[in-house]
């Protein structure tokens, strides 16, 4: 699953996690934040 589409592609996992993981933690911690 973590394989790239294109051979030149090779760098953007490297560099494109942290646009990937931040608002992801984000929607996680608006969730731990927000009263239930």
């Amino acid at each position: 699953m973590g394989r790239a589409l294109l051979p030149t592609s090779a760098p953007l996992p490297a560099a494109g996690c942290p646009f990937l993981v931040l608002p992801f933690a984000g929607w996680i911690w608006t969730l731990l934040k927000s009263p239930r």
